[in-house]
Parts: structure tokens; C-alpha cells; sequence
């Protein structure tokens, strides 16, 4: 126990205790030097070990996420005690919220259903995957600017190839994996679904309460589990079965706190008869209904496997409304029909054909023969102008969609695409040509992967193959994903399956490098990717095997080769496929000239900077890489200017004020203090900190502004303003 007033590790001053969770006591205090309020966690004596094991700390002080505390530190003192220090989070669990009356409405659900996946979307993506497995209404918080945060995660479980495992669980909301079934001989065994065992631990019995939580599972493979004890269905003194747990296992806990939300009633326990959300007299929408159905599965494998599926279900739950409305609305057709004749159709084709007609159709078809062309040549505002046209003509015809989807895509306006496709399968759910419908979801894909969320591009993939598994490159992109997930197996398979429908040697290549480099073996990949390079005529996978060899080059530290292969690209592509190439020369100039201090690279590295802001590529931050370029090799004058000129074009920002607070700091240390003036740097300092409580994300913080507060604090003890 620690007491009020205590100063931890020099650094955290404890204030009061504020509760338990499942590790062990949580106390409240003030950081000393980031000048804030932290929640500092003793962890209990029965997992210690685990943090040697599995080197936690260093995974869970990478976790950044805007509905994730941040983990400042993780200590083990002279006596033994280990703590986590993590950002204290303002507001009221949920838990709370609902046992002093509060109600939610579907809107308000959906917004923190939404918020809860992306969180555990984010943690089932690292590597190795996270699993929190202990996610209730009483671990989740609501803040006062009304958006979530996770909380009591802090060592949770990494999964391996085999899963994880969890003892204990929260009646309500844990799935029925996680629990421990005590039976009448005295055994215990765990739900339906797979029962594993582990020698020397501690039984923990059924209970009606919380026993362990999220920080009290561990990793155990396959191998760990003798075969004795996994016939035999029992263990002995020295034996006790833990539940296999898995990104599944987190998908169940959301949707019993989502049913809990919207209902104002906890679930039962998932071994036991839940009534279903269905049976409830609620105000929800069949949609959420369903998705919360689905979430909650007894069976794994019936459930959205992840929580990143979950999420984009919840995205397109417009997307179900309009299914099941349209299951209402045909069948109420069919019944109709039985009652009128059959007579309808005809009316309904004549119609039909009488509306479209010769010189509209004709006209159409020269619009969108017109888009390819506009698409191609970048024209924006002839563009917009024909699709507008066209659209009025005929809009249920997916070619112009498909047009103006790709013409999104090639902008690298990938948000505004995806939402854009959206919108178009939504409003149109008639459509009914695979081949085409592939197409669009196929690029819908690509957005996600160049946003590096592949296990959304994945499902994406997965749905144009389903439409369409006749295209070699459907496969190919799709198996790229899969290697960039780790799922090298699966990788292989989806290679052989494109391979065996023809796809071209250059497209092999391309796959090939990605999973040899994420198996490391980057001689292979490197292979691989110039041998792609050498044979390609498209100048598309021409442009993703340079910049797939450029991350070989900078993982293998071939700084130069890198540079080297990026400027003979910018000779060998297209203008309309540099973006990348440019991107990834500055880098390798800044790279290298970190590691000389050469300020030639960095002069470089500015050319680069300059050539893509001419060209219209890279917007704020390019600007900003160019602006700091400059502040490294001292020129404060063009990092000022450059700083300015970045306040005309893209508004207030904090992190613009910021820097100019820092090139006056530089600018004056070269100074006498006779002659030093920090007023410029007060101004810009004031700026800088209040956009910065305006703009930053919450959850987040900034370690340059935590930088220049000290730097401030500094100038103002010394008087100098």
C-alpha cells in the first residue's frame, strides 16, 4: 500500500488510492516532470514473473492509440514491487453512468461501438495480436468530451499461433472460452468450444464475480499442453484448464456491452441461456440488433472473428437496414403479385425500356467513354462535370461509379473513396453484375491497403474474389495483405491460386518479394523485386516493386542502394507514379544525413521537398519535413519563412507554432545574453500551447510541446521575460 503524499521513483507523487482492478491497486498521482495527472497500478504478486516472460512493458509502451490510455512508464522497484504509470483518464465508466440512471440512445451506441473497435481493432493488429479480454461497461470510460477510452489493459494478452489463455472472467460479458466449470467429481474443464491445460498454477474456482481480469493471461502454445491431459478431459492437483481466448473473445465482451448499453440490463452469463437481444422490448434498429446477435455467438467461428470486422459492420450497418427493408418490401412484392397477376411485369419493362431510350443511351455511353480519358489526364473539374452528367442520365449503371471510384483512388483521396463506395452500394443495392461489382469492392480493397489497414483491405479482397475468382490480381493484392498480416501460409495459398489463373511473372515477383520480406530473408525479397523491375511493362507494379525494395533496402540499413534505386525510378517511371519514389529519396537523404551530419543530404533532401510541393504532392507535411530540414541545418531564416508560408496555406495548427517557438530558441542561443530578445518565442510559445489544447487528439500526447513547456518553465524562472 502506498500512502498519500509518497514520491514514487522520484518522479510520481501519489495523491489517493481509487479503487482495485484485477492486477492489483490503483492509486492516483501527479507526474512531477510532465507536470499531470497519472494512474499509477501495483501490480499483484501472482504475475510478476509475466513481465519478464513476455517482455510486456516494451508492448504495451508502443500501444498509442486516441481511446487507449498512454503508458508512461513501467517500474520494478528495490523491494519487488512493479507498477505501470499510464495517463489518468477523466469521467465516468460506463458501469457507473448506467447504475446512477443514464440512458443511451442508438445513435450515442453506435458512436461508442464504433470507438470500442477501432481501439480493439488497433490492439488485435499489433504483433504479437493484443487481447484485452476483460472488456466490460465498468472498463470502459466515457470522458467529458464524450468519447471512450479503454482502460484496465495493462498486460494483456499477446497471442500466439495457438492463442491465448485466460483464467477468470466478468459474468455478463465474458465469452463462454473464458470460463472455469467446476463439476460434481471435482474437476474442472472449460466451456464447449476447446479445453487446454497447464501444469503448476493455481485453481481458481467459479464464482459470481470478477476473479481475474484482462492482466492475468499469458501466452501458451500447443506444445505446453500435454496429450494425457487433453484426453483424459480432467486435471489433477497440479493441473487446471484455462480457456483458449482469441481476438473472437473481445468481439463477445463488445457485443454484451453493447447490449448492455442499449438495453440498461447486463447479459446473462454466456454458459447459461442469454435471451437475445432480439426478445428485448428496445429501441434499436434491426441492424444493431443484428450485429450485436452475431458478436455475442457461442460458437467462435460464428462470430465477427475480430474486432476490426465488427467495425466495419458497424459502418455499413446502413448497409443491412437497407437488406432487410428490402426483404420486407419483397416479400410484401410476392404477395402482390399472387393476389394481381402477373401483368405488373410487363408494365414495369415497358417502362422501363420506354424511360432509357436510344439517343440517352447513346449519350451515355459516349460520357462514360469520356471519364476514362478525363480520369487518365487529371482534369478535376471536367471530370466532376461529365460524371454529373451522366449520373442524371442513367445512375444505376456501375461503370461511371466505377470510373469516378478509381479517379478517387489515383488521387490518393482514399477516405473519400471508401466512403464514396459506400455510399454507391448502399444506395443502390440492386446491382447485380458480379464482374463489375468486383471491380468496385477491388478497389475499394486497395484504399484500405494503401492506408495500411490490411485486415479491412483483406475482407475486401475476400468479397471481390467472392463476386469475381476468375482474376489473378484479385489474388495477388490479396495475398500481399495476408503476408503484411503474417499470414504466410495463407499467402502461399492465395499466390498458388493466382498462379494457377495465369497470373504474369512480374505479378509473381511482386508477391513473392512481400513475403519473403516479411519472413526477413531480404536477399530473397530483393531478388525477387528487381527481377519484377527488370521484366515489368506496367508501370504500376513497376512503382510498388521499387518502393517494396526501397523498405528492403532501409529495414537492411542500405541507405545508399536505397537512394541509388530511388533516383534511377525517377528516371524509369512516369510522372503520374512518382509520389512515392519522391517521398521515399528525401527520407533516405534525411536518413543518412542524420547518420553522417552531412548538410549536404539535408540540402537534398529540401530540393526533393520542393519538387513535390511544386507538384502539388504531400500537402502539410511535406511542408513541414521541408521546414524542419531547415531548422536542422540552422537556417532559421528559411525555416521561418517556410513556417508562414505553411500558416497561409493550411490554417492554425499548433505544431506550426511549435516550431517557430523552437527556431527562436535556436536563433537567440547564438546570441550574448546582452542581446538575446524571447518575445517572438513567448508569442509563438502562447500560440503553440493553446492550439494545442484545442487540436490534440485525446488519448494523445506531444513530446515536443512537453519539450519546449520545459524550455518555457526554464526562460521564465531565469526572468528572461
Amino acid at each position: 500500500m502506498f500512502k498519500q503524499g509518497e514520491l514514487l521513483n522520484g518522479t510520481y507523487r501519489i495523491i489517493e488510492n481509487i479503487g482495485s482492478g484485477g492486477g492489483g491497486e490503483i492509486y492516483k498521482a501527479y507526474h512531477t516532470h510532465l507536470k499531470c495527472n497519472v494512474a499509477v497500478k501495483l501490480i499483484k504478486e501472482n504475475i510478476k514473473g509475466k513481465l519478464d516472460d513476455r517482455a510486456e512493458a516494451d508492448i504495451l509502451k508502443k500501444i498509442k492509440h486516441s481511446y487507449l490510455p498512454q503508458v508512461f512508464d513501467f517500474v520494478e522497484t528495490d523491494n519487488g514491487d512493479i507498477y505501470t504509470v499510464m495517463e489518468f483518464i477523466e469521467g465516468s465508466s460506463f458501469q457507473e453512468l448506467i447504475n446512477n440512471g443514464r440512458k443511451f440512445t442508438q445513435q450515442q451506441v453506435l458512436k461508442y461501438a464504433k470507438q470500442i473497435c477501432e481501439a480493439l481493432a488497433y490492439l488485435h493488429t499489433r504483433k504479437p495480436a493484443i487481447v484485452h479480454s476483460d472488456i466490460k461497461p465498468a472498463n470502459i470510460m466515457l470522458t467529458p468530451e464524450d468519447n471512450i477510452c479503454i482502460i484496465d489493459f495493462n498486460i494483456s494478452s499477446a497471442l500466439s499461433d495457438g492463442g491465448a489463455f485466460a483464467v477468470g472472467k466478468s459474468d455478463g460479458y465474458s465469452p463462454p472460452e473464458q470460463y472455469v466449470k467446476k463439476k460434481n467429481n471435482g474437476a474442472y474443464q472449460v466451456g464447449e468450444d476447446q479445453t487446454e491445460f497447464i501444469e503448476n498454477t493455481e485453481i481458481i474456482a467459479e464464482s459470481d464475480t470478477t476473479t481475474v481480469m484482462a492482466d492475468e493471461t499469458e501466452v501458451i502454445t500447443d506444445t505446453d499442453v500435454s496429450e494425457s491431459a487433453k484426453s483424459d478431459g480432467f486435471v489433477s492437483k497440479l493441473m487446471v484448464s484455462r480457456a483458449i481466448i482469441n481476438e473472437s473473445s473481445d468481439v463477445y465482451a463488445v457485443g454484451a456491452t453493447l447490449y448492455c448499453l442499449i438495453s440498461g440490463r447486463r447479459p446473462e452469463k454466456s454458459i447459461d441461456k442469454v435471451t437475445p437481444i432480439t426478445r428485448l422490448d428496445v429501441t434499436a434498429s434491426y441492424g444493431l440488433k443484428h450485429i450485436i446477435s452475431k458478436a455475442m455467438e457461442v460458437s467462435q467461428k460464428k462470430r465477427y472473428a475480430n474486432a476490426g470486422e465488427m467495425l466495419e459492420a458497424l459502418k455499413d450497418i446502413h448497409c443491412i437496414e437497407k437488406l432487410y427493408r428490402s426483404f420486407v418490401v419483397r416479400n410484401r412484392i410476392v404477395y402482390s403479385l399472387l393476389i394481381f397477376g402477373t401483368a405488373l411485369f410487363s408494365v414495369i419493362a415497358f417502362m422501363g425500356y420506354e424511360k432509357i431510350g436510344i439517343e440517352k443511351a447513346v449519350t451515355y455511353n459516349e460520357y462514360a467513354e469520356r471519364l476514362v480519358v478525363l480520369r487518365e489526364s487529371g482534369d478535376v473539374d471536367d471530370f466532376e462535370q461529365i460524371y454529373s452528367a451522366a449520373e442524371e442520365i442513367y445512375q444505376d449503371r456501375l461503370d461511371i461509379h466505377f470510373q469516378k471510384a478509381l479517379f478517387l483512388f489515383e488521387r490518393a483521396e482514399y477516405d473519400e473513396c471508401i466512403e464514396y463506395i459506400d455510399e454507391i452500394l448502399a444506395d443502390h443495392p440492386e446491382y447485380n453484375d458480379d464482374a463489375e461489382m468486383a471491380d468496385l469492392l477491388f478497389v475499394n480493397a486497395n484504399c484500405f491497403f494503401e492506408k495500411e489497414d490490411y485486415i479491412s483491405a483483406i475482407l475486401k479482397y475476400k468479397a471481390a474474389i467472392y463476386k469475381n475468382s476468375e482474376n489473378g490480381e484479385y489474388y495477388r493484392d490479396y495475398a500481399i495483405s495476408l503476408a503484411r498480416t503474417g499470414e504466410l501460409e495463407k499467402a502461399a495459398d492465395a499466390l498458388n491460386q493466382a498462379t494457377q489463373l495465369g497470373l504474369s511473372e512480374e505479378n509473381i515477383c511482386l508477391v513473392e518479394g512481400e513475403i519473403e520480406f516479411v519472413r526477413g530473408r531480404y536477399d530473397k525479397a530483393e531478388e525477387a523485386l528487381l527481377k519484377c523491375i527488370d521484366i515489368s511493362s506496367d508501370d504500376y507494379i513497376k512503382q510498388r516493386a521499387y518502393i517494396l525494395c526501397g523498405s528492403v533496402y532501409n529495414q537492411s540499413g542500405k541507405l545508399t542502394e536505397n537512394v541509388r534505386l530511388m533516383e534511377c525510378a525517377l528516371e524509369d517511371l512516369p510522372e503520374e507514379r512518382l509520389y512515392g519514389i519522391y517521398e521515399i529519396l528525401a527520407q533516405c537523404y534525411l536518413d543518412i544525413g542524420k547518420e553522417t551530419g552531412s548538410v549536404d543530404y539535408y540540402l537534398k533532401a529540401i530540393d526533393v521537398f520542393s519538387i513535390m510541393q511544386k507538384k502539388g504532392i504531400g500537402g502539410y507535411r511535406v511542408s513541414e519535413s521541408k521546414a524542419v530540414a531547415f531548422y536542422t541545418v540552422g537556417d532559421c531564416e528559411s525555416a521561418k519563412a517556410e513556417f508562414e508560408n505553411m500558416k497561409n496555406d493550411f490554417g492554425e495548427n499548433y505544431r506550426i507554432s511549435m516550431y517557430l517557438a523552437y527556431v527562436e530558441l535556436l536563433e537567440e542561443s547564438r546570441k550574448s545574453n546582452n542581446n538575446r530578445d524571447y518575445s517572438d518565442f513567448l508569442r509563438h510559445y502562447n500560440d503553440a500551447e493553446k492550439l494545442y489544447k484545442e487540436q490534440l487528439k485525446e488519448g494523445t500526447t506531444d513530446i515536443e510541446m512537453q519539450v519546449l513547456e520545459d524550455a518555457y518553465l526554464q526562460l521564465r524562472d531565469g526572468n528572461w521575460f
